[in-house]
């Protein structure tokens, strides 16, 4: 009886111990309530902003310039916006000190939402990702858990948030020579990326301007980050076959090419063609499809060759 009791006390502190892990955002409990807001109070903060670029470690990129931050609350399904940048709030304990940093980049800035993540261990929960204030711009919502900070003798707790950023650049791209003959082909396309900077995939295309099946097949596509594809079966039009890689369209699902060196680099979409022309002339064209930082457009980058008859 009395193993069935400790057994019992056991489960029930490791069950306790798993529910406030999870509420204070920390299996630490040297970090569990510090302070935690009573549900009728309200803690002040002086919420701080710091924003990098992923690939530059020595860079400090400037909020309202390289980026946006908001600090917000969710109240229900909306939000409350508690101010900008550098500023001090009151937030309520009815929020439970849960506040969020609404991220925006810039023309220039993709938020890197990974880097972000690993760099902010009071990020809690996933990311949200949309236009959540209903200012037509999309937004990043980082939930971050401010219970388990030192409260001072006097005055707000100060917290920082740092915020990671990819610079963006369109990529260059080659013009690979002709192709003679039939049989097995190589074509290698290469985009170009200067220091330090990165760009998105949302799309890879492969077009050939025909559509007899039997005279040109791809056989398989290299995309940086994926590897090589078998693309299956081409779509057919009234005048071309094309075969067609998607990675998606929101900043969750693209490919990100990061050039975090020093020099220029190229990225390899290498396509492999089997060629049995004999008569006439092909052209062949790769598209590949980069969303912008804000992720509302796209850009294309496209180069073509010939495939001649032997």
């Amino acid at each position: 009886m009395r193993r069935r009791s400790i057994a019992v006390l056991a489960g029930g502190l490791i069950t306790a111990y798993l529910f406030l892990s999870v509420w204070a955002g920390s299996f630490n409990p040297a970090q569990w309530f510090i302070y935690a807001p009573a549900a009728t109070s309200s803690v002040g903060f002086n919420l701080r902003v710091r924003g990098f670029d992923s690939q530059n470690i020595y860079s400090s990129l400037k909020e309202g310039e390289n980026y946006t931050c908001l600090w917000a609350v969710k109240r229900g399904s909306g939000w409350l916006i508690l101010g900008k940048g550098d500023t001090s709030v009151e937030v309520s304990g009815e929020d439970e000190a849960y506040v969020y940093a609404l991220i925006k980049g810039s023309p220039s800035y993709y938020v890197d939402v990974e880097a972000t993540k690993t760099n902010n261990p009071k990020v809690f929960e996933s990311v949200l990702y949309g236009d959540l204030i209903g200012d037509r711009v999309n937004e990043y919502a980082f939930r971050l858990n401010l219970t388990g900070l030192t409260k001072p003798a006097s005055g707000n707790t100060t917290f920082y948030f740092y915020p990671y950023f990819l610079s963006y650049q369109k990529p260059r791209i080659n013009s690979p020579g002709d192709v003679n003959g039939t049989g097995t082909k190589y074509i290698e396309w290469k985009l170009s990326l200067d220091a330090e900077k990165a760009f998105a995939i949302t799309k890879v295309e492969f077009q050939v301007n025909t559509v007899d099946a039997s005279k040109i097949k791809l056989v398989r596509l290299n995309v940086p980050g994926v590897g090589y594809l078998d693309l299956g079966s081409p779509s057919n039009s009234s005048n071309a076959l094309t075969w067609t890689y998607t990675a998606g369209e929101d900043p969750f699902k693209v490919i990100y090419v990061k050039n975090g060196d020093n020099t220029t680099r190229n990225y390899s979409f290498t396509v492999m063609v089997e060629s049995q022309l004999s008569l006439y002339t092909v052209k062949a064209t790769l598209t590949v499809y980069i969303a912008d930082p804000s992720f509302s457009e796209e850009e294309t980058i496209t180069s073509s060759v010939n495939f001649l008859p032997s």
